[in-house]
C-alpha cells in the first residue's frame, strides 16, 4: 500500500491506489446529526451563515474584476498549447463525503489517468502554460465558481480525489473529520508550508491535523488571515518563478550566443584557416566513433569532431589551461554536450606533474600555442602554469574507452604524447590528426616523430591544398617556411 524512502519515511504510492476502485465508502459518509464531532459544527451555525455571505461577496467581486477577463484569455492560450477542454472538471469529496464537479484549468495533456494519478513537478503530462498556471496556483481560480454555487468556500480543507480520500483515511484515524466543512480554495494547512500532493504519511498527518485545528477554531477572523497570508505567499513564489524564468531566458541568450561564436568560429577554420584538416576529419569521423582531442578544443576543430561522432559517438577533450578547461566545462553543461568528456590533464610521455608555458596572446590571459616546451626562445612567455600530465595508455585503460581518431594539437610535444600512446595505438590503431613544425622542436624531432608512427605500422601523408600527399615527399625546408606561400602542419597516420 505505500513504499519506504531511503530517509526512512513512508512514501504514498499513489499509483498503487489508482488500481483501486474509486466507489465511495461507507467511511467517507461523515456523520449523524446527533454525531459527538457534530457539535463542533453546530456550535457555530451563525459564524457559518457569515462565511457563507463572505464566500458569496469575495467569489462574486473576484469573478466580476478578475475571472471576467483573465478566463477568456487563459482559455485561448490553452487550447493553443494542447488540444482538450480549457476547463478540467473533476470530481472530489465534499461536505460530508458528497462529490462534487471541481473546475480547474486544464493543466496537463488529456489523458486517461487525470483522476487517478496526481501530477508532481516533472511530470511529463504537464504543458508550458499549465507549469506557470501551477506554479502561481492560478489553475485554481476556476474554483471561484464553486465557491459561487456553494459546494466550496474560500477558506477550508482542500478535497481530495476519491481514491486519495479513502486511502488516506486508513492511514489516519477520523480523516473524515475533514469533511464536516466544506473543502476551501485554501486552507490553514497550505499557508503552513503542506501545499501540492501528499508524498509521505507524516505529511498526510501534518495535513490533518491543521485541517480539524481550523475546524475546531473556525472563525471569520482566521479565514481573513489565511487568505492574507495566502494572497502574500502566492505573490512570492509567483515572483520567484518569473526570476527563475528570466534567468532560464539569460542562460538560453548566453547559450545561443556562444554556440553561435562556436559555430563562426568553425566556419572560418572551415573555409580559410585549416580546410585540409577539417575536410579530411569530415571524411574520416563517423557516428559512434569515439574521438580524442588533444590541445586546443576551443579551436574550429572541435565543432566538426563533435558533428562526425554525432550522438552516438564520444568526444574527449583534454585542456590543461585552467581558464579554458573551465570555460569548456562551462559550455558543455550550457550547450547540453552530454556526448563531451572535459578533462583538466596535459597528455605527455609521463604521469605526474609539469610546467605549461603561456605565451603572449594579446594581452588574453589564456592562449591556443601554450605548450609544455618554452617554444622559441624569442616567444615572450604571459604566465607560467602548474599542471598535472596524463599518458593516454594510463587514460585509455583507466577509463576503458578505445579511441578511433586522435586530434593533437600539443605544440611541439607530439612526440611525447606518442611515446604515452604505444599501447593505445598498436591495439585500437586510431587515425591520426596531429600539428608538427620545425619553428617548435627543429627538423630533427619531426623526422624522429614520423619515424616513430612508421615503426608502429602507420603510413604517414602531409595535407598539401585539401590532397593527401606520402609523407615521404615532407620537406620542412619546401612545407614549413613561410616565405614559399604554402605553409604546411597538419599530418595524417593511419594504419
Amino acid at each position: 500500500m505505500y513504499q519506504v524512502r531511503s530517509a526512512g519515511h513512508p512514501m504514498i504510492d499513489h499509483a498503487t491506489i489508482s488500481i483501486h476502485s474509486l466507489t465511495p465508502k461507507p467511511v467517507l459518509e461523515v456523520v449523524k446529526k446527533n454525531g459527538r464531532l457534530r457539535a463542533y459544527i453546530d456550535r457555530k451555525k451563525g459564524a457559518y451563515v457569515l462565511k457563507r455571505l463572505f464566500d458569496i461577496g469575495f467569489s462574486l467581486l473576484f469573478i466580476i474584476l478578475v475571472l471576467s477577463w483573465l478566463m477568456p484569455l487563459l482559455m485561448i492560450l490553452i487550447r493553443i498549447g494542447s488540444k482538450g477542454p480549457s476547463l478540467f472538471r473533476q470530481k472530489r469529496v465534499g461536505l460530508g463525503g458528497r462529490s462534487f464537479i471541481c473546475y480547474k484549468f486544464r493543466t496537463m495533456v488529456v489523458n486517461d489517468e487525470a483522476d487517478l494519478k496526481p501530477a508532481d513537478e516533472a511530470d511529463q503530462r504537464i504543458t508550458r502554460i499549465g507549469a506557470f498556471l501551477r506554479k502561481s496556483n492560478i489553475d485554481e481560480f476556476p474554483q471561484f465558481l464553486n465557491v459561487l454555487m456553494g459546494s466550496m468556500s474560500i477558506v477550508g480543507p482542500r478535497p481530495h480525489m476519491y481514491a486519495d480520500c479513502y486511502y488516506f483515511s486508513l492511514f489516519q484515524q477520523q480523516y473524515k473529520f475533514r469533511n464536516m466543512v466544506k473543502p476551501g480554495l485554501t486552507g490553514l494547512a497550505q499557508v503552513k508550508g503542506f501545499h501540492g500532493p501528499a508524498l509521505t504519511l507524516q505529511e498526510i498527518k501534518c495535513r490533518y491535523e491543521w485541517d480539524q485545528y481550523y475546524i475546531r477554531h473556525f472563525s471569520l477572523w482566521l479565514d481573513i488571515k489565511i487568505i492574507a497570508k495566502t494572497i502574500a505567499q502566492r505573490i512570492w513564489v509567483l515572483f520567484q518563478y518569473i526570476v527563475w524564468k528570466s534567468w532560464r531566458c539569460f542562460q538560453y541568450i548566453i547559450s545561443c550566443f556562444e554556440q553561435e561564436k562556436l559555430l563562426l568560429r568553425a566556419r572560418k577554420y572551415r573555409v580559410k584557416e585549416d580546410k585540409g584538416g577539417i575536410g579530411y576529419i569530415l571524411r574520416s569521423v563517423k557516428n559512434g566513433d569515439t574521438v580524442f582531442y588533444i590541445g586546443s578544443p576551443q579551436g574550429g576543430f572541435f565543432h566538426f569532431l563533435m558533428k562526425g561522432a554525432g550522438a552516438e559517438g564520444q568526444v574527449y577533450a583534454f585542456e590543461p589551461q585552467s581558464l579554458l578547461y573551465r570555460y569548456l566545462f562551462r559550455l558543455k553543461k550550457m550547450l547540453h554536450w552530454k556526448n563531451v568528456v572535459v578533462e583538466p590533464f596535459a597528455v605527455s610521455d609521463a604521469e605526474g606533474n609539469a610546467m605549461l608555458y603561456v605565451p603572449w596572446n594579446h594581452g588574453k590571459p589564456t592562449s591556443p600555442g601554450a605548450s609544455l616546451l618554452t617554444l622559441e626562445q624569442e616567444a615572450a612567455i604571459q604566465k607560467k602554469e602548474k599542471v598535472k600530465t596524463i599518458t593516454l595508455d594510463r587514460y585509455c585503460h583507466q577509463q576503458r574507452c578505445k579511441p578511433d581518431f586522435l586530434k593533437i594539437d600539443v605544440e611541439g610535444n607530439e612526440l611525447a604524447v606518442l611515446r604515452g600512446a604505444v599501447q593505445t595505438l598498436k591495439t585500437y590503431k586510431p587515425k591520426l590528426l596531429l600539428e608538427c613544425e620545425e619553428r617548435f622542436v627543429g627538423k630533427a624531432q619531426v623526422t624522429a616523430t614520423f619515424r616513430f608512427l612508421e615503426e608502429l605500422g602507420y603510413r604517414g601523408y602531409f595535407i598539401y591544398d585539401n590532397t593527401l600527399m606520402p609523407i615521404s615527399g615532407f620537406s620542412t625546408e619546401r612545407f614549413q617556411q613561410k616565405h614559399n606561400g604554402f605553409y604546411c602542419n597538419n599530418f595524417v597516420f593511419e594504419c
